[in-house]
């Protein structure tokens, strides 16, 4: 197999895998734990509170809040869900009660997932080439 050959398949095969992913991220509704990691992650950038969803590591749930940074959203701070850290009825308030834009946050946040998605796509083509060379 050729580079170039080898570099073709590669771009066409990330062409695929990031158009699957954007139409699964704009037409299915949240997981279940969706809601909860999305208001944690954006309560853990924005006001460095770590008090929502404590049970697991907050990096994934902060790359995917971090573009909700820069957009006008409500948040909570007011609730009792948020004194007592109820993440799930926070989380879902959040989504879709405050009068904020449920699909684009769902969409922006799945969107930077995706782009991690790529790029380590894009690194194990990379580490495998070089590794065993383009056959493998």
């Amino acid at each position: 197999m050729t580079k170039n050959i080898a570099y073709a398949l590669l771009a066409v095969l990330l062409l695929l895998f990031a158009g699957q992913c954007a139409y699964q991220a704009a037409t299915n509704s949240t997981v279940s734990d969706e809601v909860a990691h999305l208001s944690a992650g954006y309560s853990y950038l924005k006001y460095h509170d770590y008090r929502l969803n404590p049970e697991h590591p907050p990096f994934a749930k902060q790359l995917g809040a971090f573009p909700l940074l820069f957009m006008n959203l409500k948040f909570g701070m007011d609730t009792s869900a948020w004194q007592s850290a109820e993440q799930w009825w926070l989380g879902r308030s959040f989504l879709y009660t405050m009068g904020n834009p449920a699909q684009r946050i769902i969409f922006v946040s799945r969107s930077i997932i995706i782009l991690m998605g790529l790029f380590f796509s894009v690194f194990l083509f990379f580490t495998v080439k070089q590794l065993g060379g383009l056959t493998a």
